[in-house]
């Protein structure tokens, strides 16, 4: 008050306020025509993206896209290294690994979204298997499949990738919210708090 020539008094409270949202983190495993397409879209969307596979001439124009792949002779072992929330997506060129993959990833019961690439009738097939291999019967709950948005159609590599795409996109968003929701009202309660603090 002095430097401006002011002497009415006061006081002034500022508030900073911030949102920290984290970038997903897609995981695909199995960089077959689904995959090549699918990269192509989420790699221009705000996420983190690494493809696994244990076939290095599929990784390679991933690779030479700059996408972060990982060339495993067992994928199943990249399982354990993964973040928590990450987006897991199953798509590989053998059924009996995806069913292992799948399995694996809902028994860590961690990642934000566990989708499986197939028809009704695959979906079938690994349900009656996960329903008597999974400690917990109901995690077969956090299984997608089918992926992809009801409302895009089509069986082309491009057309399921945008289906997919869209898919991820509105998880995102479910995410996104509701994580600033929850940093929204804990901040809120700090701000009452220290307000009482003042007073």
């Amino acid at each position: 008050s002095a430097d401006l020539g002011q002497c009415c008094g006061g006081a002034v409270q500022v508030m900073f306020e911030y949102f920290h949202t984290q970038t997903p983190h897609v995981v695909i495993f199995g960089a077959g025509h689904v995959c090549q397409a699918l990269t192509t879209v989420l790699s221009e969307l705000p996420c983190q993206l690494t493809v696994i596979d244990n076939r290095h001439e599929w990784l390679e124009p991933l690779q030479s896209k700059g996408i972060n792949v990982e060339l495993l002779e067992n994928p199943i072992e990249a399982l354990g290294q993964l973040p928590n929330n990450a987006y897991v997506i199953v798509m590989t060129q053998d059924h009996g690994l995806d069913f292992e993959i799948a399995r694996l990833a809902l028994e860590e019961n961690r990642f934000a979204f566990v989708g499986l690439i197939g028809s009704q009738g695959k979906k079938q097939r690994f349900e009656f298997r996960l329903k008597e291999q999974l400690t917990d019967a109901d995690l077969i709950h956090n299984l997608t499949c089918p992926i992809g948005h009801p409302d895009v159609k089509g069986k082309l590599p491009m057309q399921v990738a945008v289906s997919v795409a869209a898919q991820l996109i509105g998880l995102f968003s479910e995410q996104e919210a509701n994580t600033i929701n929850r940093e929204s009202n804990s901040e809120e309660v700090q701000w009452k708090q220290a307000n009482e603090a003042r007073k």
